[in-house]
């Protein structure tokens, strides 16, 4: 199976989705089994396009815990620690094994 790298026009159809994301709700609930069939029929193309790729970010975000919510209580999570997320962010732009 050959690996095609997306062009930077197409990776961009999804950072903008990644940036322009503003939930509103702590979480939007769905029952795991109806989760599970709305994963299985995303996940049945091999090959997903730019559409799909795109598609597929904006069910994990919209299914996603909202972290910054000012309701989200956790007691291992205190809110993002800036140097800490600084940090993440250069190691992961030098792994080149990805």
């Amino acid at each position: 199976m050959s690996l095609t790298v997306p062009s930077m026009a197409e990776l961009e159809v999804v950072f903008e989705q990644i940036r322009a994301y503003s939930p509103s709700n702590l979480i939007n609930f769905v029952p795991p089994l109806e989760l599970e069939v709305q994963l299985e029929e995303m996940l049945l193309h091999p090959k997903p396009s730019v559409q799909d790729l795109s598609a597929r970010v904006g069910f994990a975000l919209h299914h996603s815990v909202n972290t910054s919510h000012p309701h989200f209580v956790n007691q291992f999570y205190g809110g993002v620690n800036p140097v800490g997320l600084a940090a993440a962010f250069l190691i992961e732009k030098m792994n080149t094994n990805q």
